[in-house]
């Protein structure tokens, strides 16, 4: 079982008195990279260096994760893992950013969030104008027997024929293959699966052709680093949050109830540290 960090549970991390040295060593918790880049902003990442006392693992970059996608046949797509190898090269430069932080670092930290910010922001506007033009209306119109009691399921079979056009956007990379949408969503792999969902789910209830309302990003504040956050959770995992808004659109989305989002100190009242991370 991994658990994986948003920054709003860093500080009960830190905090944690109930769990002996060994028993966190026993825990596996997974750092996205976007993650990382907010926290280490704040005192040059001395909070987050409390992950340290763990079993830690690292997420691997979007833009990479999703380039490999792009290039594998649906087979191999299966075994692509959305974490840094143990033990590698990269995992050995992660620890080094996460223990001592370059000036390089936190201004490449820095030039991330800026870049999630504009993103979130680009995705608004593309949604708006979509929103209130005659495609928009024409779209909206097709899609007609989309209520409020369907599944994100029903949802995703009534646009097969768009998914299978429409390109996905990688938050500060270039679009991906046109293919890629309905390659990730009608894949074996749970840590695709689930994060198309959850961008799906987002972006098409903004423009009204899902009735069923949730409350999605907004580009006032970086959401683009809880987008993220299902492509790091696997079977059994749980997403360590307190964001409710995050936990609505991801029950939504969630493929498979063996994935949870709580938060940390919930994660202690349930007992579910009795694993030994791997």
């Amino acid at each position: 079982m991994h658990f994986i960090i948003d920054n709003n549970q860093i500080s009960d991390i830190r905090k944690t008195t109930q769990l002996t040295p060994a028993e966190k060593r026993r825990i596996t918790l997974v750092l996205p990279p976007l993650v990382w880049a907010e926290g280490v902003q704040h005192v040059n990442g001395r909070d987050l260096r409390c992950l340290l006392d763990y079993n830690l693992r690292f997420g691997r970059d979007v833009a990479d994760v999703l380039r490999e996608a792009a290039m594998v046949t649906d087979a191999q797509l299966r075994d692509i893992d959305s974490l840094v190898r143990k033990g590698s090269p990269k995992h050995s430069d992660c620890m080094r950013r996460l223990k001592a932080p370059s000036r390089e670092d936190v201004l490449r930290a820095g030039e991330i969030k800026d870049g999630n910010r504009a993103d979130m922001k680009r995705i608004d506007e593309a949604v708006a104008k979509f929103s209130q033009d005659e495609r928009g209306d024409r779209w909206r119109g097709e899609q007609n027997l989309i209520g409020p009691g369907e599944t994100l399921d029903g949802l995703i079979a009534a646009l097969r024929p768009a998914l299978e056009k429409t390109p996905f956007h990688n938050p500060g990379d270039e679009p991906a293959p046109a293919p890629i949408y309905w390659k990730l969503l009608s894949s074996d792999n749970i840590y695709f699966v689930n994060f198309a969902r959850f961008h799906l789910c987002i972006t098409y209830e903004k423009t009204d052709a899902w009735k069923r309302k949730l409350q999605g990003p907004s580009g006032k504040r970086d959401d683009i680093t809880d987008m993220t956050l299902p492509l790091y959770a696997g079977e059994g995992d749980v997403i360590v949050t307190g964001d409710k808004k995050f936990e609505s659109i991801f029950r939504a989305a969630n493929k498979t109830r063996s994935i949870c989002a709580m938060t940390w100190n919930h994660c202690l009242q349930k007992k579910l540290f009795g694993g030994v991370g791997s």
